[in-house]
């Protein structure tokens, strides 16, 4: 019997089984369907493996929202508490179907996270043996495989005075001017993105009248050509603004922190 079933959709096989891996190697015991025998009544076996669990890890994904099977055993886990979300690499908190999103699902990579979501189910490692990464240097490999503002933030409030604490102050700074550039799913850069594709429209308006006697297109053709030239224009200003910062000194910085990123020393944990 294992603690931890992790459901997930086929697509996602190869992001689950490195998943897998890493949770037995901290000293959980996980169950996937590789665990199958041959022979053995396979939804027989998945139904007593979700019953036995005390926690079930659902991995939500583009594949994995439209699998009957991945959806019924969230729902057989959300019906018992026993549901943690986990994000596949790639996707954001708007994929979970409605009726899970109550949950707050925690990123793959977040390994301290779906770490604190276990714990709250009364998961816990078994009794590892030799040196375990100090929690902060742990807690500092997951912020450098995360190129978060939110995950910074969060490891400042736990290690405010830690030996990583300046770092990760300029880790923030990093990260807060490389959202001048509109990185996905920052809503800073979003924002900044639109303020500006919105001012390019006004000189790309002017070149038309200038041009044509006629400010506002009057076809689909000239809707799109207006379009291309102001996201042009703003792509233009973006990287004019990113010289003026220095952004592409901050993104060598953030390369240059990221050397330290080396897979968590798994081996040094012993079952």
């Amino acid at each position: 019997m294992a603690d931890i079933f992790i459901s997930y959709s086929k697509a996602d096989r190869a992001e689950v089984a490195d998943l897998a891996d890493k949770l037995s190697a901290r000293g959980f015991s996980v169950w996937w369907d590789t665990e199958l025998i041959a022979g053995h009544p396979f939804r027989n076996a998945i139904v007593a493996e979700l019953g036995r669990a005390r926690a079930v890890l659902v991995l939500w994904s583009k594949a994995s929202i439209a699998s009957h099977w991945v959806l019924d055993e969230a729902e057989h886990a959300k019906q018992h508490e026993k549901l943690i979300a986990v994000l596949a690499s790639g996707v954001d908190a708007s994929i979970v179907p409605i009726g899970f999103r109550q949950i707050q699902a925690v990123p793959i990579a977040d390994l301290l996270g779906i770490d604190k979501a276990l714990a709250g189910k009364g998961v816990r490692r078994a009794e590892c043996k030799g040196a375990q990464m100090d929690p902060e240097e742990e807690a500092w490999q997951v912020v450098l495989a995360l190129r978060d503002r939110q995950q910074v933030k969060r490891f400042l409030e736990q290690f405010p005075d830690g030996k990583r604490a300046t770092e990760a102050k300029l880790r923030d700074e990093l990260l807060r001017k490389l959202a001048l550039m509109g990185s996905k799913g920052d809503p800073e850069g979003n924002w900044q993105f639109a303020v500006l594709f919105a001012l390019s429209t006004v000189p790309v308006l002017a070149f038309r009248y200038m041009t044509y006697g006629v400010a506002w297109p009057s076809t689909l053709g000239g809707f799109a050509g207006t379009a291309f030239l102001a996201a042009l224009l703003s792509a233009l200003l973006l990287g004019l603004i990113g010289q003026i910062l220095g952004l592409s000194d901050a993104e060598a910085e953030l390369k240059k922190q990221e050397k330290e990123l080396k897979p968590f020393d798994f081996g040094q944990w012993k079952r």
